[in-house]
């Protein structure tokens, strides 16, 4: 529950602008977004910053779920996400632009 003096608190539940949330209940209502659009493929982009270990564990079943149900996923992130049986490609860092001229 808010106090009347905390961001939302003038706001019913569900109405809360998504721009007054932490970075990690953001990123959540993001997610959410995602799985109710019941689209097959989701493009996800560092979908763990800003979760705790256990939402993080939380993604990963979500992501191992959607897949199972013959959904694909994919997903650009610095770390590792628990996703059993992902393909992982390792992208090289692009060359500078001074580089290429040389």
């Amino acid at each position: 529950d808010l106090t009347d003096d905390e961001p939302g608190a003038n706001f019913p539940a569900g109405d809360v602008p998504v721009r007054i949330l932490s970075p990690g209940q953001r990123r959540r209502a993001g997610l959410a977004r995602v799985l109710a659009s019941g689209a097959p493929i989701w493009l996800l982009d560092e979908p763990g910053n800003g979760l705790d270990r256990e939402s993080l564990r939380a993604l990963g079943h979500v992501i191992a779920a959607h897949r199972t149900a013959g959904g694909a996923v994919i997903i650009a992130t610095h770390f590792d996400l628990p996703v059993e049986d992902a393909r992982v490609m390792l992208l090289k860092p692009a060359p500078m632009l001074d580089e290429e001229a040389a």
